[in-house]
């Protein structure tokens, strides 16, 4: 809380599924205590995964829907972070096809799955294991 107080922090807490009493309790001294702003993602259309939290963010102005990227801008997107990450393989044009597909948009996601890509666990020489990496993904992905 010390630290909290004297820098000048967000909290993000992403992917909040139903959330504890005790946890927005905890959540509510962050955000009175020591003035922190905290930001709550749930990827629900509702809300109803922010459980105890939905209170804090009562005000209809405090909440945002968080869209998918349409296609032409997810393929940009993933485009650009494969060129910043220097990932190069044989079967690119048909792995950034399937994590566009994959993913649904979603930048997370297309994240995730491009630092996978970069493990010797789903690499052949220079050639991209595209089904093994989505099982690990989808595997981890909803924890």
């Amino acid at each position: 809380m010390d630290a909290l107080r004297e820098g000048g922090y967000s909290v993000v807490l992403d992917h909040v599924e139903r959330p504890s009493r005790n946890f927005a309790v905890t959540i509510r001294e962050i955000m009175g205590w020591c003035s922190t702003p905290v930001i709550a993602v749930a990827r629900s259309y509702h809300m109803e995964d922010t459980g105890f939290l939905q209170p804090l963010y009562s005000d209809r102005h405090d909440r945002y829907e968080l869209k998918n990227f349409d296609l032409a801008s997810a393929e940009q997107f993933a485009k650009e972070m494969v060129k910043q990450a220097g990932l190069f393989a044989s079967n690119m044009s048909e792995f950034i096809g399937k994590i566009l597909e994959l993913s649904e948009g979603n930048p997370g996601a297309i994240l995730s799955m491009l630092r996978m890509a970069k493990y010797p666990k789903y690499r052949i020489d220079q050639h991209i294991k595209i089904s093994p990496l989505y099982i690990d993904f989808r595997l981890n992905w909803s924890h």
